[in-house]
């Protein structure tokens, strides 16, 4: 009987490998009449679909609803599906099914699990969804195409021409993400393209946005949990690829991705998270004398700092703080850097269109720019920089006495720190640049006294357990100077080092 050979094959795959160039081998049974079904077994490594899960490596396995179909470029038979037989839960997979054992050598054939795509004239349409379902550790179904060239005589090579955006959004366990939405500036994300079976190129797609949705919200964990989203291979530029996260609560937050390339067949990795309504503006504070203040010799900061990440320049350690709304209020908390924003809470009218110049409430570990566990419980014998921008930094009790002094003396420097609006009562001079505003404080799930007081941490430590403020009210003109438990948040007035 005639033995038959069947050369350049092209297999298509919707697929979740990482891996790019692997073989798939078919193992020829006894040859078959010509126009006669035969049954033909074929082997295909790292290729799994979106229903599979990711392994060690970042490798998709195949799962037991996997399949492959052969479909002729050349005609001579209708499509034919092959079924998964052995390989289910691995990287390497059997698959078995009927072909007509009529077709020619030199016929062409593709292959693919899930059929969102189509062929003619020497190159593929592959409609990418714009909503991509979220599957745990797996990616979307019919979300990650492959595309093979070679022949079933020796072997089938597989490729990935689109890649996966792995997103880490980080938070806290009682939030819960429901959506996540992908907008590029200058590159198609999603929609039909066309795909070369020889380099695997992609070219014009037509929706710039994509849409990744959590059937049950997937709650968050400080550490983060991944979200994977297929997008095609392409350098990102910095400001091009914006991510929106919803929360089951349906309030979001805004994340700009700097410069992130995605690769063809691999998956690119890139921390999220949620950034309080007021942005960071630290080094722009340095930039601009206008922004700084000269009383006596010294010169402070205009506003209250509103930075969320610490500047590596002249800081031996670089803290990350915790980005929740939330202070603690347990003996723990003074070991563990937080924020809040003042904004969260009820705004007093005569604050409305000034409460943007609020800044944020820190604890003192936050303040200071402790590690995540760390104590301090002496002051600091040289300047600490903290969450000031480089260039300045938290201001001791020795500083803070000179500008007292510099602003007639306990007495009086309150008022001519206060601002002359925006205060409840007994507002202040406002004519000596520092403008002082009541952003209050916080300890627990809201900030209080917002429109009625200022406090501000200094940089020496008091013992393990207080640290030394600063503090004005809407009540007296006087500075009050004190101390107070390091978990409570309170503003920070950086100061310009000399």
């Amino acid at each position: 009987m005639k033995k038959f050979t069947y050369l350049a094959a092209t297999l298509l795959v919707m697929a979740g490998a990482v891996s790019c160039k692997k073989n798939a081998e078919v193992k020829e049974p006894a040859p078959q009449p010509t126009g006669v079904m035969r049954h033909v077994t074929v082997s295909a490594a790292g290729q799994g679909t979106a229903k599979t899960s990711v392994i060690s490596g970042g490798t998709l396995i195949w799962s037991n609803d996997d399949h492959l179909s052969i479909v002729p470029t050349a005609g001579g038979f209708d499509a034919v599906a092959l079924d998964i037989k052995d390989g289910a839960g691995t990287s390497s997979g059997t698959f078995e099914g009927d072909i007509d054992s009529g077709i020619k050598d030199d016929t062409q054939l593709y292959g693919w699990a899930g059929g969102n795509w189509a062929y003619d004239s020497g190159a593929f349409t592959v409609n990418m969804p714009t909503t991509q379902t979220y599957a745990g550790d797996g990616l979307a179904e019919n979300a990650y195409p492959s595309i093979g060239t070679g022949s079933i005589e020796s072997g089938i090579s597989l490729s990935n021409p689109f890649g996966v955006l792995c997103l880490i959004v980080k938070g806290e366990t009682t939030d819960a993400v429901k959506s996540i939405t992908l907008t590029s500036a200058a590159n198609n994300l999603a929609g039909e393209f066309t795909v070369n079976p020889n380099n695997s190129a992609v070219t014009e797609g037509s929706s710039k946005s994509i849409t990744l949705n959590c059937t049950t919200a997937v709650a968050l964990a400080t550490d983060g949990v991944n979200f994977r989203i297929v997008v095609p291979a392409a350098s990102y530029t910095d400001k091009d690829l914006t991510v929106i996260v919803t929360k089951s609560d349906d309030t979001s937050f805004n994340v700009t991705l700097g410069a992130t390339t995605v690769a063809a067949g691999s998956t690119t990795k890139v921390e999220v998270k949620e950034a309080p309504a007021i942005r960071p503006a630290c080094q722009s504070a340095l930039n601009a004398d206008a922004n700084w203040v000269k009383i006596g010799d010294q010169y402070w900061l205009k506003e209250n700092t509103k930075c969320i990440e610490y500047d590596t320049e002249s800081e031996a350690y670089a803290a990350g703080i915790k980005t929740i709304k939330t202070i603690s209020t347990s003996s723990s908390g003074i070991y563990t850097p937080y924020y809040t924003d003042p904004t969260t809470t009820t705004i007093p009218d005569y604050l409305d269109d000034q409460s943007d110049k609020l800044g944020l409430l820190y604890n003192w570990a936050a303040a200071v720019g402790l590690a995540d566990g760390k104590s301090q419980t002496t002051p600091f014998t040289d300047n600490r920089q903290g969450i000031c921008p480089n260039g300045s930094h938290i201001p001791s009790e020795a500083e803070w006495n000179i500008l007292r002094d510099n602003l007639g003396g306990q007495s009086e420097a309150g008022k001519k720190m206060k601002t002359s609006a925006g205060w409840q009562s007994g507002i202040g001079e406002g004519d000596n640049g520092f403008a002082a505003l009541p952003a209050g404080y916080a300890s627990g799930s809201s900030a209080s006294s917002v429109g009625g007081s200022a406090y501000y941490w200094l940089s020496d430590a008091r013992n393990g357990t207080n640290a030394y403020i600063r503090g004005l009210n809407y009540t007296s003109d006087t500075l009050k100077e004190s101390n107070s438990n390091k978990i409570t948040a309170y503003s920070v007035r950086c100061l310009r080092n000399n």
